[in-house]
């Protein structure tokens, strides 16, 4: 007997514990006819955008294609001609859900936390690295960079990815107005709107190292800015 998915937004697990699961995998074919470098989707909590982001996840990283090779058999997207892109592409994700947080001291220092476990996820670029380069990765997942190399962290790992594995990267940032959210709400909206702005716009905006970026959030970007 199948199990309900209430509550549970990781793909994989739903899939592999042979839970109920409406496919919508159909996202991904539509993403790719599209061809938009960043898009954003806003929908109301509880509304499956951070299934949608592990679906892509598990569906574009490079670095599952093994793990994940059976996880799509018999949804949509496995008949689909744009299937001969599972695996294909270097993946960034970001979840900011729990960055809703009381002092923007917190909020950074958490983020930081973020980007340091993603680091050591993708550690193996280093190989391509020039000892400069090595140096600053180092800092960064080591806690020891400064304020602007954190900002420029997640620009320079995606140049770092698709130099290792030539191929463009798909940047997904799942709730990404959580933290703008906690600034207005706890009276530091200033500092983390210009540190999200500068973060996100360095890696998605006007960027030829990007495939796609797909970022989930209540509220739309006209909204805070």
């Amino acid at each position: 007997m199948k199990g309900l998915t209430i509550g549970k937004s990781d793909f994989k697990k739903i899939i592999e514990t042979n839970c109920y699961y409406v496919d919508k995998t159909k996202v991904i074919e539509e993403l790719l006819s599209n061809e938009e470098e960043a898009i954003l989707f806003t929908r109301p909590r509880r509304f499956g955008k951070s299934l949608l982001i592990s679906t892509l996840d598990n569906f574009f990283d490079v670095d599952k294609r093994k793990v994940n090779k059976n996880l799509f058999d018999g949804l949509y997207i496995s008949k689909s001609k744009y299937f001969e892109h599972f695996g294909k592409y270097p993946v960034i994700y970001l979840d900011f859900k729990s960055l809703d947080v009381s002092s923007f001291e917190l909020c950074y220092g958490l983020f930081i936390e973020k980007i340091k476990i993603l680091y050591k996820s993708k550690d193996y670029v280093m190989e391509v690295l020039d000892e400069g380069e090595r140096k600053d990765f180092i800092k960064i997942k080591d806690g020891l960079a400064n304020e602007s190399q954190y900002i420029l962290s997640i620009k320079k790992l995606a140049i770092w990815l698709e130099r290792y594995h030539k191929e463009k990267v798909i940047v997904l940032v799942d709730e990404y107005d959580v933290p703008i959210l906690g600034g207005y709400i706890n009276g530091y909206y200033g500092k983390i709107i210009e540190l999200i702005k500068v973060v996100l716009s360095e890696v998605l905006k006007d960027s030829t190292i990007l495939k796609m970026g797909i970022l989930t959030g209540v509220l739309r970007v006209s909204k805070e800015s």
